[in-house]
């Protein structure tokens, strides 16, 4: 028996309606933040973005690693130095 259905019936226990209620908002909140990070990689204002190297931020991926335009990949934490290749 569904929700609706005990409560048509009148046998809704209080308990069981919290987790029921509980157990779908929960499973929404995560579909949602799958919703919003899905949007937020593709709208982020680092996209476009030029580095010091020259090279632009073409890609921001859910795990935070960025794709730069010449297709290499910085990973969240990575350390870069970019002295080198400055003229």
């Amino acid at each position: 028996m569904d929700l609706s259905q005990a409560v048509n019936a009148h046998q809704v226990n209080i308990n069981q309606f919290c987790a029921t209620y509980l157990n779908r908002l929960a499973a929404g909140l995560a579909q949602a933040d799958e919703a919003i990070g899905a949007h937020y990689c593709n709208w982020s204002a680092i996209i476009g973005r030029r580095l010091q190297n020259g090279l632009v931020i073409t890609q921001l991926l859910a795990d935070g690693t960025l794709i730069l335009s010449d297709d290499s990949q910085v990973t969240v934490g990575q350390k870069i130095d970019f002295k080198e290749e400055l003229i």
